[in-house]
């Protein structure tokens, strides 16, 4: 039973959008596809092709650009993945994959390096202790690693200090246990505007 099967097996039938996307392995769209269905992600390791990669992204950019992006990846694989994994959370941290989060305001971004450098001591500088839970946190939320301190994480941690009167440790805590809250920048209050990934109503 090859994937297309054994997915149409656990979830009734599967499309997957722009497969044809040159930029992005069969990998990243299938396993995204998957989260999406909620299919656990034990299920998806196993369905999911273990050699592909997102190289194709680094193919595609300039000499100084492919510098850059190999920069990133090395930065990620040292908090303890390996280069696919790290690659794969490029793709989703900007734009080169799935907008579920993103909703087109960050499309085929080139990573800089002391940007994402900044995000990881800032959320560091939070209170997370070690790079084992920055990593857990990474993980977890990937487009962090795209978001920019002063326009997006700072302004979610005062979400957190001025509405929900957190502080310190708190929001360590709160970070580490629900990362997802360091990309909110939306409140619907309860009249849903289909922002779920960036909405606070989630917290």
């Amino acid at each position: 039973m090859d994937i297309f099967e054994i997915g149409r097996a656990y979830q009734g039938s599967i499309f997957v959008a722009d497969l044809s996307l040159k930029q992005c392995s069969l990998a990243v769209h299938l396993t995204e596809y998957y989260e999406v269905k909620g299919v656990p992600p034990s299920v998806v390791m196993a369905i999911t092709p273990k050699t592909a990669t997102c190289s194709s992204v680094a193919d595609r950019l300039s000499d100084a650009d492919r510098a850059s992006w190999y920069a990133v990846r090395e930065r990620v694989q040292s908090l303890g993945f390996d280069a696919e994994e790290a690659e794969k959370m490029m793709v989703k941290a900007f734009g080169w994959g799935s907008q579920v989060y993103w909703r087109k305001s960050k499309v085929e971004e080139v990573p800089q390096l002391d940007k994402v450098q900044a995000t990881l001591d800032y959320i560091k500088a939070l209170g997370v202790p070690d790079d084992a839970k920055l990593a857990k946190v990474v993980k977890s939320f990937p487009e962090v690693l795209g978001c920019g301190v002063e326009d997006q994480l700072k302004q979610s941690v005062a979400v957190l200090e001025k509405q929900w009167k957190m502080k310190g440790p708190v929001i360590a805590n709160a970070v580490q246990r629900q990362p997802k809250i360091l990309g909110y920048n939306f409140d619907c209050e309860g009249d849903c505007a289909g922002e779920c990934n960036r909405c606070w109503v989630r917290f």
